[in-house]
Formats: C-alpha cells, structure tokens, sequence
C-alpha cells in the first residue's frame, strides 16, 4: 500500500511539473522492433552542380532523389517512379510525389531551385535508424536520431500514448562525414553541391 501510494504521489507531481517529466523514457509495453516513419515540417533538400545550377529536372526522373530504409540495387530504384502522382498543395504550388510517397519534389520559387522533401524511417526503441538517399549512382546516408515519450509526441507508436521525436540529422555523403543538418538549421534547408566529379560541398539555410 505505501508503495502505491509513492507511485501515485509521484504520477500527481509529474502531473504538476510537466517541465519535470519531459525526459526521454524507454518504451514499454508496445512491439519493440516496429518500423515506423515520420517527417521534420518543411525541411528541405536541394542539389546543386559545380556551377550552383540546379540538378533535379522534373523532366527527367533519373535526376530525381530517393531514399529508402535499406541499400537497393540500381536495377530497383526505376520502380520508385511507377506510380507519380502530382497535385497542388495547400498554397497550390505542384507538388510530385513518388517511391509510393515516400518521397517529394516542389519547385521553390524563392530559391529558384527544386526542393526535396522525404519521411524519415525509425524502429522502435532504436534511437537512430540508418537511410539511404539517392542522387543517380551516389548513395550518401543519414542517420536519424530520435526521442521516445510518453503520453503523446510527432508519432504515435502504439496508436495512443508513445510517441518519437527527431532529435537530429547527420548526413554523410562524397568527403563529408557525419555532419549536423538539423539542429540549429533555422530554416531547414540543406544545399548539397555535388560537382560531376569531387567531394559534396553541403551548406545550410542558404546556398
């Protein structure tokens, strides 16, 4: 009995003090191992050349990005454009979306560039999951770290009270190793130049 009466003094203060509970906890009583994805709101990739031009056409899907949760064959990543759909979002610029809508491109006019946009895949309780994105024969990789909560959060895991947060992103890619593109990226942006030949240059928030 005391110690019921411990645990729920404990739920009331933590209750209280919601600044108190807001510590990352280890999931319980959902499938550990379970796939899952999610998204960062309006964080963006864009890919330049050499020359800062642009290199998505939208005419060309061979120049569009992919990502997947695992390695796949090049022989594969052509199934990813089996099915595009493009639409108007909200603002009514054309979003196309692809690789069973994993996967986004819209044309951003302020940067005069087409910008990338993907889920981001975990498993839980991992707190980083390994991707695969794509840009032709170059597959760099992005480690995802995230956060569990309780009682809510971006994605509910079990349909009710866990939920996982991004925490950050380091991308690795031609020379360059395991660099941050999220935290303290105010605009979530990031320009990856790629020369034809050479190391990847990647910037953030502006090119």
């Amino acid at each position: 009995m005391k110690r019921f009466l411990r645990l729920l003094c404990w739920y009331l203060l933590c209750a209280g003090m919601l600044s108190g509970c807001t510590e990352a906890v280890e999931p319980t009583g959902i499938e550990m191992g379970k796939s899952f994805y999610t998204s960062v709101q309006g964080f963006t990739f864009y890919f330049l050349d050499e020359n800062g031009n642009d290199r998505i056409s939208i005419e060309d899907t061979s120049t569009w990005p992919l990502t997947f949760s695992r390695q796949v064959a090049a022989s594969d990543r052509p199934a990813a454009f089996a099915n595009v759909k493009s639409q108007p979002d909200a603002t009514g610029r054309l979003v196309y979306q692809y690789n069973d809508f994993f996967n986004s491109l819209s044309f951003d006019e302020s940067e005069g560039l087409w910008g990338f946009r993907t889920y981001f895949w975990g498993r839980t309780s991992q707190p980083q999951f390994l991707m695969y994105l794509y840009l032709g024969d170059v597959v760099s990789k992005l480690v995802v770290s995230y956060q569990y909560y309780n009682n809510g959060g971006q994605v509910p895991l079990d349909g009710n009270s866990w939920g996982a947060a991004i925490t950050s992103i380091t991308y690795d890619g031609p020379g360059v190793s395991k660099l941050e593109i999220l935290s303290g990226n105010k605009n979530w942006k990031v320009f990856i130049h790629r020369p034809s030949s050479g190391n990847d240059v990647v910037t953030l928030e502006q090119r």
